[in-house]
């Protein structure tokens, strides 16, 4: 990847969340992030702390080209990751297709056969819905991690 697309995707992640990246070394350091100060052209300047380690606020320069991928340390669902990305699916990533070719007028009543019953209506996602799902994502985050760290703790 280059400087300008690391910059790019970066920039992606509200401010609000910047604290839950965990940037990923080639040499398998993780660091993770507290908040961005500045994308230079050949490196990152950043705050934050070492993975593992309690030892918050360091300061960080590391090089784009030592990245090899960054990852939202919590749970997040479709919905997230899609307002993330402005909307875009994979689908719309893909290639373009060959041009369509034009298809002959198809007979109505041929097409009722063929069409699946009606799917039932999808509640529209409102923001109570977004918080209580946010918050249960919370949740069930908190409780893996409990039972992460009680497995740890017995071990």
């Amino acid at each position: 990847m280059t400087n300008q697309e690391w910059t790019e995707m970066f920039r992606v992640i509200p401010e609000a969340d910047q604290n839950t990246i965990v940037i990923v070394l080639q040499n398998g350091c993780e660091i993770n992030v507290d908040t961005f100060i500045s994308f230079e052209p050949n490196f990152l300047v950043m705050r934050g702390r070492v993975g593992g380690q309690t030892e918050d606020g360091r300061g960080f320069f590391v090089p784009y080209d030592q990245m090899l991928y960054f990852r939202l340390e919590r749970l997040t669902n479709l919905a997230e990751l899609r307002e993330l990305m402005g909307g875009r699916s994979a689908k719309a990533a893909r290639a373009p297709a060959a041009p369509a070719e034009t298809a002959p007028a198809a007979d109505p009543a041929a097409l009722e056969s063929v069409v699946s019953p009606a799917s039932p209506p999808v509640a529209p996602v409102t923001d109570a819905t977004a918080n209580r799902n946010a918050l249960l994502d919370r949740i069930r985050a908190a409780r893996v991690t409990q039972v992460a760290t009680n497995r740890l703790l017995t071990q």
